[in-house]
């Protein structure tokens, strides 16, 4: 496919395993969900560059080496300068581990284009509230368990508004019978949200 025009920007985009598409979203044909797709996915379907920004250099290391896609060590808080604006900021499974999203989603105001795009999914709050942490399996069979935190959809939303963006938008991804057969630690959550996804367009306004 002819490469595209629109720069994009994912904020812990380090191995680059999109685990919405437990859920039952394709990412190929082309899908508008951006939650559905790789760095492969985004350049074949038209992005002129994918820049990674993950705070994990272990992450970062097990990015394939693609045409147009490079990979940023960093804090998306903090994001380095000189990356430019972006088309789209996509931010993966990062605002849970925050205790306050309002400087990432900030930092994502400045680095989108206005009238760019935001796009964000992370560990449901009814999820956490349940006592669910973020959390991931060493080679050895041990959990490590993360520091977690529940931001809901109204949170999230407000946090967008007082960023710069508007046409805001939420949706709720729940353990459905397929998902739970694409993964069977889903099962314990069957008919339960467990992601939530945000997504905003950067406005011309100043942020307050």
């Amino acid at each position: 496919m002819a490469r595209g025009s629109e720069r994009q920007a994912v904020g812990g985009g380090g191995a680059g395993v999109s685990p919405i598409s437990l859920f039952g979203v394709s990412a190929r044909p082309a899908s508008p969900n951006p939650c559905a797709r790789t760095r492969a996915d985004f350049l074949d379907e038209g992005a002129a560059e994918y820049v990674g920004v993950d705070a994990s250099e272990g992450m970062l290391a097990q990015a394939p080496r693609l045409e147009g896609a490079r990979f940023v060590h960093g804090d998306i808080a903090r994001l380095p300068g000189g990356l430019g604006a972006f088309d789209l900021v996509f931010v993966c499974l990062v605002l849970e581990h925050l205790e306050d999203v309002g400087p990432v989603l900030r930092a994502a105001a400045r680095a989108n284009r206005p009238g760019g795009r935001f796009r964000a999914y992370g560990l449901h709050a009814a999820r956490r509230r349940a006592g669910t942490c973020a959390h991931f399996r060493l080679n050895d069979g041990r959990q490590i368990e993360l520091a977690s935190f529940a931001h809901d959809a109204q949170e999230l939303s407000a946090g967008l508004e007082a960023a710069g963006y508007d046409d805001l938008a939420t949706r709720d991804w729940c353990a459905t019978p397929d998902a739970c057969a694409r993964c069977t630690k889903l099962a314990r959550y069957a008919g339960e949200p467990v992601l939530i996804e945000v997504s905003a367009r950067r406005s011309t306004r100043p942020p307050t």
